[in-house]
């Protein structure tokens, strides 16, 4: 089994309004490093983002009143990776839950960063958001 991390950031936003942005794709880029230009449709649900370690498509979950906005990475060299996202209603606002998983290949360190730089984009996007 794969070591992971769930990640959390609380936003001051309905649930209801942090789902739907969050349910669009094409939102990614705003709190995500993906730059717009390289981020493109494909499907219905399926995308395509070109950055430095090639092409990764993206497959998301269709919309669903469950809270679940989990995707699959497909990497350049076809290895795929799933990704669970959960959101869910806390008070007011709502909490976003992100596990990361650690990949085989990474060290202590790497895994430490994926972590952090995961937990900057869900600030971002908690700023995003919540400035709306």
């Amino acid at each position: 089994m794969l070591e992971t991390r769930t990640l959390t950031v609380q936003i001051g936003r309905p649930l209801a309004t942090v789902y739907a942005y969050l349910a669009e794709p094409m939102n990614l880029p705003s709190w995500s490093p993906i730059p717009q230009a390289d981020f493109v449709q494909l499907g219905e649900n399926d995308y395509s983002a070109r950055g430095l370690q090639g092409e990764v498509i993206i497959r998301f979950t269709p919309r669903n009143e469950f809270g679940v906005l989990d995707y699959r990475l497909t990497m350049a060299n076809g290895e795929s990776r799933e990704v669970p996202v959960r959101l869910y209603a806390n008070g007011e606002g709502c909490e976003l839950a992100y596990t990361l998983f650690r990949r085989a290949d990474s060290s202590d360190a790497d895994f430490i960063s994926d972590a952090e730089w995961l937990q900057t984009d869900l600030l971002t996007l908690k700023t995003v958001l919540e400035q709306s």
